[in-house]
């Protein structure tokens, strides 16, 4: 069941039925939160309600984490690549904050975990109430197929927070994640997110798209995962369902 203390929201049932088709060759989950009528949908509401790790979608959190400690000044902040080299080709140079969310650069936010460093880190998922608040499995690893866990409803609401400045953290570290989730807009819309991609490089077992949509027809937090069912589950792949089911029904402009 959705955690205890969640707001009670409506559930659109004819929403969560239609889209099943997007999810053709996964065991996906998807929830859409009306920001301003908090009405909920979901799709698979057993999916949508267990935790799983957030992979990539923490990288939302650590940087307002890694700006309210001073790590992180800004989407230009700069850090060097080591010249160690690494299969994603992308992460094989310097980064700055822009560039690493862009490329989901995996040791870019290992620097900014380290930075932020345990008792912080846990300050901060306790105050936010981020999932299951475990970090135990280290600080440069515990958001990626390790200890922290998080649900699509708690994603989706987490992203809710974030964009009705509800968060634990400055006015100034939610303006700066929001300005680099962005992955296109126009004249009267925003649509903005994170992927995560579990598993290695050659064979991914999770995928994540969160965020946020803003457009004359409404805003609106959400949240998806995969899982294989004859296909291979990536961030990347969740993130394109999610703009499929968003524009078959009217809501992110093609």
């Amino acid at each position: 069941m959705p955690p205890a203390n969640r707001p009670h929201m409506h559930f659109l049932l004819a929403a969560v039925l239609s889209v099943a088709p997007f999810f053709s060759g996964y065991h996906g989950c998807f929830v859409l939160l009306n920001m301003r009528t908090h009405e909920r949908s979901e799709f698979n509401t057993t999916q949508c309600a267990r935790r799983f790790p957030p992979q990539s979608t923490f990288k939302i959190f650590n940087t307002m984490a890694g700006v309210d400690v001073g790590f992180l000044h800004g989407p230009d902040t700069m850090q060097r690549w080591s010249g160690e080299h690494y299969a994603i080709a992308a992460w094989n140079q310097d980064q700055t904050l822009q560039s690493a969310v862009a490329y989901s650069v995996v040791w870019y936010f290992q620097r900014v975990a380290t930075a932020v460093g345990p008792a912080r880190m846990q300050h901060f998922i306790n105050a936010a109430g981020y999932g299951n608040r475990d970090i135990s499995g280290g600080i440069t690893h515990f958001w990626l197929d390790s200890s922290l866990r998080i649900s699509a409803n708690e994603e989706a609401d987490f992203v809710a927070r974030l964009y009705e400045n509800r968060l634990p953290f400055s006015s100034r570290a939610m303006h700066i994640v929001r300005q680099v989730i962005v992955v296109r807009k126009g004249r009267n819309y925003m649509f903005s997110g994170k992927t995560g991609t579990g598993g290695t490089y050659s064979h991914a077992t999770i995928g994540w798209f969160v965020g946020h949509l803003q457009s004359p027809r409404g805003e609106y937090a959400f949240a998806a995962n995969i899982f294989p069912a004859g296909k291979e589950p990536t961030g990347p792949r969740a993130r394109a369902i999610v703009i499929e089911i968003l524009e078959s029904r009217g809501l992110l402009p093609r």
